[in-house]
Protein backbone atom coordinates (compact mmCIF):
# COMPACT_ATOMS: atom_id res chain seq x y z
CA UNK A 1 0.00 0.00 0.00
CA UNK A 2 2.92 2.25 1.13
CA UNK A 3 4.13 1.84 -2.74
CA UNK A 4 1.25 2.14 -4.02
CA UNK A 5 0.70 5.52 -2.99
CA UNK A 6 4.40 6.57 -3.32
CA UNK A 7 3.58 5.65 -7.36
CA UNK A 8 0.04 7.72 -7.17
CA UNK A 9 -0.13 10.66 -9.52
CA UNK A 10 -3.94 11.85 -10.47
CA UNK A 11 -4.43 15.58 -11.82
CA UNK A 12 -1.48 16.43 -12.52
CA UNK A 13 -0.05 16.22 -8.67
CA UNK A 14 2.61 13.89 -9.27
CA UNK A 15 3.68 10.84 -8.27
CA UNK A 16 6.54 10.82 -5.40
CA UNK A 17 4.33 13.40 -3.11
CA UNK A 18 1.04 10.84 -2.11
CA UNK A 19 1.26 9.06 1.03
CA UNK A 20 -1.16 6.24 3.32
CA UNK A 21 -3.67 8.50 5.38
CA UNK A 22 -3.91 8.34 9.03
CA UNK A 23 -6.35 7.40 11.05
CA UNK A 24 -7.32 10.89 12.12
CA UNK A 25 -7.54 11.50 8.27
CA UNK A 26 -9.69 9.10 7.38
CA UNK A 27 -12.02 10.03 10.47
CA UNK A 28 -12.17 13.44 9.16
CA UNK A 29 -13.02 12.54 5.54
CA UNK A 30 -15.73 10.60 6.29
CA UNK A 31 -17.49 13.22 8.52
CA UNK A 32 -16.67 15.97 5.58
CA UNK A 33 -18.66 12.85 3.87
CA UNK A 34 -21.80 12.75 6.45
CA UNK A 35 -22.03 15.67 6.58
CA UNK A 36 -22.45 16.74 2.58
CA UNK A 37 -19.17 18.52 2.49
CA UNK A 38 -17.71 16.08 -0.37
CA UNK A 39 -18.77 12.45 -1.99
CA UNK A 40 -18.52 9.36 0.38
CA UNK A 41 -15.08 8.29 -0.30
CA UNK A 42 -15.37 4.64 1.63
CA UNK A 43 -17.33 2.00 1.23
CA UNK A 44 -19.56 0.38 3.83
CA UNK A 45 -17.96 -2.83 5.08
CA UNK A 46 -14.64 -2.20 3.52
CA UNK A 47 -11.53 -2.40 4.68
CA UNK A 48 -9.06 0.24 4.61
CA UNK A 49 -4.84 0.17 5.01
CA UNK A 50 -4.17 3.41 7.05
CA UNK A 51 -0.81 4.98 7.88
CA UNK A 52 -0.89 3.17 11.43
CA UNK A 53 -2.96 -0.25 10.80
CA UNK A 54 -6.15 -1.53 8.60
CA UNK A 55 -8.69 -0.26 9.59
CA UNK A 56 -12.69 -0.78 8.62
CA UNK A 57 -15.62 0.92 8.10
CA UNK A 58 -19.31 1.27 8.77
CA UNK A 59 -21.98 3.49 8.87
CA UNK A 60 -23.36 2.74 11.94
CA UNK A 61 -19.49 2.26 13.81
CA UNK A 62 -17.62 4.25 11.44
CA UNK A 63 -14.28 3.66 11.96
CA UNK A 64 -12.67 1.10 13.95
CA UNK A 65 -9.11 -0.66 13.95
CA UNK A 66 -8.61 -3.89 12.10
CA UNK A 67 -6.62 -7.11 13.84
CA UNK A 68 -6.71 -9.70 10.96
CA UNK A 69 -7.50 -9.56 7.24
CA UNK A 70 -6.84 -10.78 3.76
CA UNK A 71 -6.80 -7.95 1.81
CA UNK A 72 -7.77 -3.74 1.94
CA UNK A 73 -8.23 -0.84 0.16
CA UNK A 74 -6.07 1.95 -0.12
CA UNK A 75 -6.80 5.91 0.54
CA UNK A 76 -3.83 7.84 -0.85
CA UNK A 77 -3.68 11.87 0.14
CA UNK A 78 -1.65 14.78 -1.06
CA UNK A 79 -0.64 17.33 1.42
CA UNK A 80 -0.87 20.58 -0.32
CA UNK A 81 0.28 22.58 3.19
CA UNK A 82 3.78 20.93 2.15
CA UNK A 83 3.84 20.52 -1.20
CA UNK A 84 1.59 23.54 -2.67
CA UNK A 85 -0.80 23.72 -5.02
CA UNK A 86 1.45 23.91 -7.91
CA UNK A 87 0.70 20.85 -10.73
CA UNK A 88 2.34 19.78 -13.47
CA UNK A 89 1.36 20.99 -16.83
CA UNK A 90 0.96 18.18 -18.56
CA UNK A 91 -1.66 16.06 -16.47
CA UNK A 92 -1.28 12.73 -18.34
CA UNK A 93 3.26 12.67 -18.18
CA UNK A 94 4.15 10.38 -15.54
CA UNK A 95 6.87 12.32 -13.05
CA UNK A 96 8.58 11.10 -9.66
CA UNK A 97 10.48 12.94 -7.52
CA UNK A 98 10.31 15.99 -8.93
CA UNK A 99 11.11 17.62 -5.68
CA UNK A 100 12.82 17.00 -3.01
CA UNK A 101 11.32 16.74 0.88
Amino acid sequence: AKNRCAAYQEDGYPAGRWRMATRAEMRYIFQLSEWGVIPYLFNPGGNYWSAQNVVSYTTTNGFYDKTTTTSAYVRCVYDIWYWGDERLAYKTQFVYGDKQM
